[in-house]
């Protein structure tokens, strides 16, 4: 445990968050809420830490871009934290609805997908490939689909009874995006040795 670095005890908690903020349906409002605005200074950190590795033509703009795009959706949706300083009209808009729907699971993928690029370990091919299944299934399970194409999701509303399936749908959906992006960053090796 002392070789963790506070870099990757941050991207554990970041992790965390993400599961648990995607888990939004669960979730009383105040909580998600809550953690919706932490994750934001966790964010600032994370960028601050690895700002030497940022580059501004990266897969990590385009996640900087969606973050800021569903902080943003959130701010406009919130009905405790931030309700006196948003208008009630931003609550009912459709496409801040639909942004604050869809931008997550965006950041999901390609969250996961810049982890597995920057992963210190090596995953096995057959290990990776069953979390691939695992990702497949839990994309069907969880409609990402319509959820990437900005549709609205018919078991999305929130509180509905809670189903593991669910929460094992998004977890594999963020761990197939790692090996996705393991897979693709250690692609010659990868093949060389298959």
């Amino acid at each position: 445990m002392k070789n963790f670095s506070k870099k990757v005890w941050l991207d554990i908690v970041l992790f965390i968050a993400m599961i648990y903020l995607m888990c939004y349906r669960y979730v009383p409002r105040v909580p998600h809420e809550i953690l919706g605005t932490l994750i934001i200074f966790a964010l600032i950190l994370h960028v601050y830490w690895n700002r030497r590795a940022f580059r501004i033509k990266s897969l990590e703009t385009i996640l900087l871009v969606i973050f800021i795009l569903t902080i943003i959706s959130g701010v406009c949706l919130s009905h405790e934290i931030f309700r006196e300083l948003i208008g009630g009209a931003f609550r009912k808009n459709v496409l801040v609805h639909k942004l604050h729907a869809s931008m997550p699971y965006y950041a999901m993928i390609l969250t996961g997908i810049h982890l597995g690029m920057n992963l210190r370990f090596r995953i096995p091919l057959q290990f990776g490939s069953l979390m691939i299944l695992a990702g497949i299934w839990g994309s069907l399970e969880n409609s990402l689909l319509q959820h990437l194409i900005f549709q609205r999701v018919k078991h999305a509303e929130r509180f509905p009874e809670f189903t593991p399936e669910i929460f094992l749908s998004i977890v594999s959906i963020f761990l197939a995006s790692i090996v996705i992006g393991y897979f693709y960053k250690h692609r010659r090796q990868i093949f060389k040795r298959a």
